[in-house]
């Protein structure tokens, strides 16, 4: 494998569509990698593909030994034409965002609004960046990395046959020329989320500066892939930089406040189209699809009653299609009436016993209703259990199945077994941005008492800035903490990005 750190060029993908009327048809383009939606014509979703593509094949060339490598799980991005489509995913979302990234038990993919200027581009590629990194290379790397890295590469320019990487955001260099600075040491040391939410724009901007300037020259970047890989294994940052970089914390600053002639890196790249299967989809299946994304990402509190309502009508008007029953009967079984969502899936189940995403949705459905009615846990558990199995019989590994499955058997007073442990182990490699897989993971591994494996699975995300409560879980288990805690909240996810 070539050097991961020193010679990084990476992140393309340019957004740069038209902007797509509000409430337009929607298109789906399948490649061997990617699974991409867009509410727009399939020039799209076909252009997109390509890039997509192109920016991958890239990264693996550069990054992985073996470049035919497949992801575990295909990646989803959805492209909306409006901050109003994104906020009908996350309605609590800010109105500024332009696109977040979601992992969980249920979906991982990424969102973005197109046509509204570059910043929802960036915000993508930032994004991508994160699920590169934890797809490929999961390892303890500190915040200041993680966040400067994917800040490196969003401003990556794709063009005929190549890619540009090294590029500046306006708004961090504007940050870094009229804010007073963070002190450098908290930079490194400390994860995002102690960081005060009013200075965070200065640690990405600060982060960015400090990843571009040690790739800024070939020595630099040698140095920064040694000090990462340190890190990663517990070093002390400042001490890092000092015995492998040369630099104390006041001369690493001159240097970086003295850096003026940023180096941009050209990457040859193929820019051919993939293979791709793209076909159309009406404008209520595109609706069906952004409320299951905001089932699949929002905390219960995210959800309310007046939403559901909305979906109860709209999904009895379209009866009979299958993504408007897929959506229903997540609705019913996060807040709704579970009742109403088994017998849902028992009628889909009629039509077609061996459609493994409605056996998933099942599942995932009853460990849901479990945890809304403790009383019933026991007893919808093993129920979730019977759709797992079935849904693990039919095709390839699925890591939603081999969690769910291990998630169910959590009632069992043998859990874990060297069955359970196995499948999570599996999940986790098939899916190692997803925070709820390694938090399962690791909470098995430690209840069988297998620490140093557990330290390994969980380090990567307790490092994670964007982990959420499952990144505070998982500090508090290498901390030696008690698991509770962790157990309860085990099946929460969160957007993050």
């Amino acid at each position: 494998m070539k050097g991961l750190f020193g010679r990084l060029p990476t992140l393309l993908l340019l957004l740069a569509f038209s902007a797509t009327p509000a409430y337009a048809a929607w298109s789906r383009a399948e490649t061997d990698r990617f699974i991409i939606y867009a509410d727009g014509g399939e020039e799209v979703v076909r252009e997109y593909a390509r890039k997509l593509h192109a920016f991958d094949a890239m990264l693996r060339t550069l990054h992985l030994k073996d470049a035919e490598r497949r992801p575990g799980h295909k990646l989803e991005v959805f492209l909306v034409g409006s901050g109003e489509r994104l906020r009908r995913v996350n309605p609590h979302a800010d109105p500024d965002l332009r696109g977040f990234y979601s992992t969980g038990p249920a979906r991982l993919f990424a969102i973005a609004t197109t046509g509204e200027g570059a910043t929802a581009d960036e915000v993508l590629f930032h994004e991508y960046a994160h699920h590169f990194l934890l797809e490929n290379f999961s390892a303890a790397y500190p915040a200041w990395f993680v966040e400067g890295w994917a800040e490196y590469f969003m401003t990556a320019e794709i063009g005929r046959g190549q890619v540009k990487v090294g590029g500046y955001n306006e708004s961090r260099v504007n940050a870094l020329l009229n804010a007073e600075w963070e002190p450098l040491e908290e930079v490194l040391r400390r994860p995002v989320a102690e960081i005060p939410p009013d200075r965070r724009y200065l640690f990405y901007a600060q982060a960015w500066l400090l990843v571009h300037y040690m790739q800024g020259a070939p020595e630099r970047a040698a140095q920064l892939e040694r000090i990462v890989v340190a890190l990663a294994a517990g070093a002390e940052p400042v001490q890092a930089f000092r015995e492998i970089g040369g630099l104390d914390t006041p001369q690493l600053v001159a240097a970086m406040r003295a850096y003026r002639k940023p180096r941009r890196l050209v990457v040859q790249v193929s820019t051919a189209a993939p293979a791709a299967v793209v076909t159309s989809l009406s404008e209520a299946e595109g609706e069906f699809h952004l409320d299951r994304l905001r089932l699949a990402c929002q905390p219960p509190n995210g959800l309310d009653g007046a939403w559901l309502e909305d979906l109860r009508r709209r999904a009895a008007a379209h009866s009979g299609e299958r993504l408007a029953a897929l959506a229903l009967a997540e609705a019913e079984f996060a807040l709704g009436d579970a009742q109403v969502g088994e017998a849902v899936i028992a009628r889909r189940l009629a039509a077609q016993p061996d459609d493994a995403e409605v056996l998933r949705v099942g599942g995932l459905g009853q460990l849901a209703a479990g945890l809304r009615a403790p009383e019933e846990r026991t007893a919808r558990f093993r129920a979730a259990r019977a759709y797992f199995e079935r849904a693990m019989s039919l095709g390839g590994p699925d890591y939603r199945a081999l969690l769910g499955y291990a998630q169910s058997r959590t009632v069992e007073p043998d859990f874990p077994d060297h069955r359970d442990l196995d499948l999570l182990l599996q999940a986790r490699a098939l899916a190692p941005s997803v925070a709820t897989v390694s938090l399962a993971a690791g909470m098995a591994l430690i209840r069988r008492g297998e620490w140093e494996q557990a330290a390994l699975v969980l380090a990567p995300l307790a490092n994670a800035p964007h982990g959420g409560e499952a990144a505070v879980q998982a500090r508090a288990l290498l901390a030696g903490r008690s698991l509770d805690q962790g157990e309860a909240k085990a099946s929460a996810s969160r957007p993050a990005g």
